[in-house]
C-alpha cells in the first residue's frame, strides 16, 4: 500500500468508500487502483438504487394477506391467523 501526502493509504480509503460510496476519498482521486473501486462501488450502489425502483404489482400486499391468513386446508402449512 501507498501512503500519499494526503494522509491517507489505500486500505482507509476504501474504509471510507465502502461506508459512504458517494463521498469523495481524497486519496482516491490520486490513486488508480482506488479510482476504480470508487466507480466499480458507485455503479454497484446504482444498481441496487435502481432494483428498489421496481414496482410492486397492484394487489399485490391483498393476495399475500389472503394467502397467509386463509390457506387450503389439506396444505401441511400453518396459518399465522391474530385472534
Amino acid at each position: 500500500m501507498r501512503t500519499l501526502n494526503t494522509g491517507l493509504d489505500c486500505l482507509e480509503s476504501r474504509r471510507l468508500l465502502l461506508a459512504a460510496p458517494r463521498e469523495q476519498a481524497p486519496h482516491a482521486q490520486t490513486c488508480e487502483s482506488c479510482t476504480a473501486f470508487a466507480r466499480e462501488l458507485a455503479e454497484t450502489d446504482d444498481y441496487i438504487a435502481d432494483a428498489l425502483l421496481v414496482s410492486v404489482p397492484d394487489g399485490l400486499e391483498h393476495r399475500v394477506m389472503l394467502t397467509r391468513y386463509r390457506l387450503p386446508k389439506g396444505t401441511g402449512m400453518v396459518s399465522h391467523k391474530q385472534g
